[in-house]
């Protein structure tokens, strides 16, 4: 019989794909690091993550991340499970987002918006719309 048994590593992989959406979405910062508390059946212990916190000596208090305390689940198969899902619904958001913010500079482009204009070619060149967005108004500014 054959088993799908899910590893530490793929929850490791799925945090950090998970930790980019945060991150791409600007709900953690890029200096913003966690610790991940594997479970274990054995210990009884879950799955949960950690933010350190940034106001304390050496980071020594950390502070769980979610409503639920940083619970992910009790199995590697659990968390996997907690954080694809997370990232599922991240993403739906983060792609709602993206595309209003595109579409409202498409609009202003087409009315004749030098800033709007810019911004999009700078999207299209691989830069955040918060990156591009500046970029182009300082352009503009400058002009």
């Amino acid at each position: 019989m054959s088993t799908n048994r899910v590893t530490a590593t793929q929850v490791h992989e799925s945090l950090a794909w998970l930790r980019d959406d945060l991150a791409h979405a600007g709900m953690l910062a890029a200096d913003d690091r966690w610790e991940v508390q594997e479970g274990s059946a054995t210990n009884g212990r879950a799955w949960r993550v950690y933010l350190p916190s940034k106001h304390t000596v050496n980071n020594c208090v950390m502070q769980q991340i979610g409503g639920a305390g940083g619970y992910l689940g009790d199995t590697a198969r659990d968390a996997l499970n907690c954080v694809q899902g997370a990232r599922r619904v991240l993403r739906g958001v983060i792609d709602a987002r993206d595309t209003a913010q595109r579409e409202t500079l498409e609009h202003l482009a087409a009315s004749g918006c030098v800033t709007a204009s810019l911004t999009l070619s700078l999207m299209d060149d691989g830069f955040t719309y918060t990156d591009a967005l500046a970029a182009s108004s300082a352009f503009v500014v400058s002009q």
